[in-house]
């Protein structure tokens, strides 16, 4: 198997292929008797999502007031 060119199947034999085992180990920093689990692949993107409002921080900030208290905002 071409690891180079089929990085993702490589990856999936890994438990049985002991070549391949240790390329993922060095791959993603595997401590002895840490073990890569799996691989997930989602999907791909079809549209990209609406960007949210961000709140604005006197909204929800306040400022101390030296007597005592607090004021909203800054």
């Amino acid at each position: 198997m071409n690891v180079l060119a089929e990085p993702a199947q490589a990856l999936a034999a890994a438990p049985s292929d002991p070549e391949i085992g240790a390329l993922a180990a060095a791959l993603f920093t595997l401590a002895p008797g840490e073990h890569a689990l799996c691989f997930v692949s989602i999907g791909t993107l079809q549209c990209r999502k609406t960007a949210r409002l961000r709140p604005v921080p006197a909204d929800f900030a306040r400022t101390l007031l030296p007597g005592g208290g607090t004021v909203a905002g800054f």
